[in-house]
């Protein structure tokens, strides 16, 4: 049987639970002077890190809506294009599957950028069509250099 006195020596103080550090040596102030423009400034984008490319069949009007693209906060861009025929493009699944204004009719052979971290959804607008996707990642994800 574990006793209160055994468990005592076991349990953390506050101050450990806390990681408070005592005696820290506080840095010397440093007086920094910031020097602003006054006028244009030339800037450069950097390159973007990552990208993927591919290509999805969609059927024919009817048929459900196809998610393209998932959320990515590390999106830059992505381009769709629909060859074929025109597309019906939605960020909800339930605008794509909607009737009226609740999706973007876009017309085949139209480049299509998308530059929001949002999940894409396409359905054909009346004849099957190939649906190119081409997205830039301004950062790599796990496992890339």
């Amino acid at each position: 049987m574990i006793t209160e006195e055994h468990n005592a020596g076991l349990q953390p103080d506050t101050d450990e639970v806390l990681q408070r550090e005592t005696d820290v040596p506080v840095a010397p102030v440093v007086p920094v002077h910031i020097v602003g423009a006054n006028g244009p400034t030339r800037t450069q984008a950097l390159p973007n890190h990552g990208g993927a490319t591919f290509t999805k069949q969609i059927p024919a009007s009817g048929a459900a809506p196809v998610k393209v693209l998932t959320k990515d906060s590390r999106r830059a861009v992505a381009t769709i294009v629909a060859t074929g025929g025109a597309m019906r493009v939605s960020f909800t699944e339930a605008g794509a599957q909607g009737v009226g204004s609740s999706y973007a009719v876009w017309p085949a052979g139209v480049l299509l950028p998308i530059r929001a971290a949002v999940d894409v959804w396409v359905t054909a607008d009346t004849v099957a069509v190939s649906v190119s996707v081409v997205t830039e990642l301004w950062a790599a994800g796990e496992g890339s250099p």
